[in-house]
């Protein structure tokens, strides 16, 4: 087996952390655990304090970490700078309620229930109602006397300072500019890998397939869209919102059309020689114009010199015509990378032209302003009917999942006791925590199967680095700070990894307690899988909800989207005109295709009996939503390119294909929501309503119909699947 490069490697994490994200935020918590508990420790040396406040201090800077998930920087430091009042509430009411176990217990199982009807208040309550539920299970695993009080508030405020301080001075790596600038040589790179791997003639055998690099370009654009919606982008770079979005819509699907077009010829051994000679300078001019630090002008010339080679290519070999693709790539990266990051278009003299070369080679063509998006989709309402003997499924998720959380953690009380009289809520805590992000049976199964998953093998891998460190404070920090660091950056992907590096942390915490051995570890692990089962149990015996209907709720949102969708797009191929809508609609439907793609994750362990089903409906999903992608981009070009003779010729028949595509969208609606038996129209094709037209094959209006074509097939696979379901 060929194993990957390094870099390859490297490129590839990347572009599962567009903008360094999850790094940023992973170096900022660890970093908090490391100063947090080194403050800890000196506090326990001169002050003489309780040496288990050494562990308490790197547990709240992690919990903090994780629980602080607003949107904006600004609003997770004011987030951060609230945390230290519920954490020293919750240690005071703890240790003030030390000596009565039934009131202690009690006030635990509220506070389960009042948080989490809290959670309807947004991630700032979510977040301060988690660091309190968190802080009294410290607080219950501590005991401390009420001499220490005050020093455990000075503990949180510390935690709470450090990572507030870490937070406030990272902040600049989240300055607009700079964060547009670190995402845009990430799409350069996973472009680059893509085209690197598209070229070798191996591709297919690759260890890292093409469609995987191809993916990562995916999700660095889609962070592009994001950076846009958080900033007007006119105040931080010389290009509109529409050129800009325009321009990296562009570059993301010719680079995927250039690697496809390359890799299947090089792959073919009957064109595999001609190609690698007619692509030869096409493709190193792209990777050229790809390749980090390239000088400016020499990225002009290479553009000019694609366009000049578009305009005399005229026969529609296979060759040839990935050779039209790999320029066109070259040309939207080009004048990608020609945009002036560094001025923004607001500076602009009022009246007369722009004076920089830079914005002349970024805007070719003067377009409005764009006007507002389309109204964003509504949350997904459940789809269950009112029914006399299934009253919840009415209420707000938050009311129902109060009353579930309350009676499990009250149930996992006795079962923990039953275990263990002295860690009892340690069964309580992840009857709790099996709720938090998940408000139905299947999201809640599957979540504690991952939960229980990665605490058993932390479990095992915990034992055997604590007792390597054999006690040794430096080592066992060095264990918990790495941990922690693994658990941020690795634990949004998969949710068992961040419970496999969480019990690692704790494991070294234990061993700074200076009472860590293998009984205690199986016995957090015998607790977890006690709370992780009654945690299900309650979800599906008690107020029980299907997670079928709310993934029905986001598929109907996606439908709704990309009935949106085809409004401003039929506009755009039959009148011309702004390409701000389309724009617009696209990032839409993006938006709630990823929804299904999430919630279709959540049901991964619920759906194991339907596997296939699940990988279908994931398939169509990023089928159509690709294809969708690729009309908007073509339907932009249309819209601001082509002449307006040209538009109105092909006006009707675009007319009627948009026709055929709503036609399929109500039929796929109604076999894969409402379940309903329908024939897919396999008669009526798009391309049928095109025979006799004038289009050259490297038109824009050329794309647009092969896209309505394939966007078409995609939609009537919803029929098979709904059949095979």
């Amino acid at each position: 087996m060929q194993i990957p490069h390094p870099r390859s490697i490297a490129r590839l994490v990347v572009g599962t952390d567009p903008g360094h994200v999850r790094l940023i935020n992973a170096t900022t918590v660890a970093l908090s655990v490391l100063i947090s508990t080194v403050s800890a420790w000196l506090i326990v040396h001169f002050l003489h304090a309780d040496p288990a406040l050494v562990s308490i201090g790197g547990f709240l800077s992690l919990q903090m970490g994780f629980m602080v998930k607003d949107k904006t920087a600004h609003a997770r430091l004011v987030t951060t700078a609230l945390l230290a009042l519920p954490i020293m509430a919750a240690f005071c009411v703890a240790t003030l309620l030390g000596r009565w176990r039934w009131a202690e217990i009690i006030t635990f199982i509220t506070l389960a229930g009042v948080l989490t009807w809290a959670r309807r208040f947004g991630p700032r309550a979510t977040a301060l109602g988690t660091a309190c539920f968190l802080s009294y299970f410290f607080a219950l695993f501590q005991h401390p006397p009420l001499a220490q009080l005050p020093y455990f508030c000075l503990v949180a405020l510390s935690s709470a300072g450090s990572a507030l301080v870490l937070r406030f001075l990272l902040l600049s790596n989240h300055f607009p500019r700079r964060r547009l600038h670190r995402l845009l040589d990430e799409l350069r790179s996973s472009s680059a890998a893509a085209l690197t791997a598209a070229r070798s003639q191996s591709a297919m055998a690759h260890p890292i397939p093409l469609r995987t690099y191809l993916r990562r370009v995916d999700t660095i654009a889609t962070a592009i869209n994001d950076w846009q919606a958080d900033v007007p982008t006119e105040h931080y770079i010389d290009c509109t919102t529409v050129d800009f979005a325009s321009l990296v819509l562009d570059s993301r699907m010719e680079i995927e059309l250039a690697c496809l077009d390359t890799s299947k010829l090089l792959q073919d051994p009957k064109t595999a020689a001609p190609a690698t000679a007619a692509l030869s300078e096409p493709l190193d001019a792209l990777a050229t114009v790809l390749s980090p630090g390239a000088d400016p002008t020499l990225v002009r010339r290479l553009g000019d010199e694609a366009e000049k080679r578009l305009a005399t290519t005229i026969t529609d070999s296979p060759t040839d015509l990935a050779a039209i693709g790999i320029d066109r790539a070259t040309i939207a990266h080009a004048k990608l990378r020609a945009i002036d990051l560094h001025a923004p278009l607001t500076t602009r003299p009022a009246a007369g032209p722009a004076t920089s070369a830079s914005a002349t080679a970024s805007v070719a063509t003067a377009r409005p302003t764009p006007g507002p998006p389309p109204p964003s989709p509504p949350t997904p309402a459940s789809t269950h009917t009112t029914s006399r003997w299934k009253p919840w499924v009415q209420w707000a998720p938050t009311s129902r999942m109060t009353v579930q959380v309350v009676v499990a953690t009250a149930i996992a009380t006795g079962v923990g006791e039953l275990i263990s009289a002295s860690r009892w809520y340690w069964a309580v805590t992840t009857a709790f925590l099996v709720f938090v992000g998940a408000n139905t049976r299947g999201a809640i199964l599957t979540r504690a199967s991952r939960r229980v998953a990665g605490t058993l093998a932390g479990v095992a891998v915990g034992i055997g680095l604590a007792m390597l460190a054999d006690g040794n404070t430096a080592v066992l920090i060095a264990i918990c700070v790495a941990a922690v660091f693994c658990a941020l950056y690795f634990g949004p992907l998969e949710y068992a990894v961040k419970m496999f590096f969480i019990t690692i942390t704790l494991a070294s915490m234990y061993g700074l307690l200076g009472h860590l051995n293998a009984d205690i570890l199986e016995l957090r692990l015998d607790e977890t899988a006690a709370g992780a089962a009654v945690g299900i149990a309650c979800a599906y015996l008690l107020f029980s909800t299907s997670t079928h209907p709310t993934l029905l709720a986001q598929i109907t949102a996606f439908f709704d989207a990309m009935d949106r969708y085809l409004q401003p797009v039929r506009t755009a191929l039959t009148a011309g005109g702004s390409g701000a809508p389309v724009l617009a609609a696209v990032t839409d439907v993006d938006t709630t295709s990823a929804h299904v793609r999430t919630e279709l994750d959540k049901m991964v362990v619920s759906l194991v009996a339907h596997r296939a089903l699940n990988s279908q409906l994931e398939h169509l999903m990023m089928v159509a939503t690709h294809t969708a992608d690729r009309l908007g981009q073509a339907a932009v070009n249309v819209a601001t390119h082509e002449d307006p003779t040209a538009i109105a010729e092909l006006a009707p028949r675009f007319d009627r294909a948009v026709d055929i595509i709503n036609e399929s969208l109500t039929t796929a609606r109604s076999a894969l929501v409402d379940g309903e038996k329908v024939a897919a129209r396999w008669d009526t094709t798009v391309t049928a309503e095109f025979q006799g037209a004038t289009i050259t094959a490297q038109s824009p209006q050329a794309a647009a119909v092969h896209a309505l074509s394939q966007l078409n097939w995609a939609l009537m696979q919803a029929i098979d699947i709904r059949e095979g379901g």
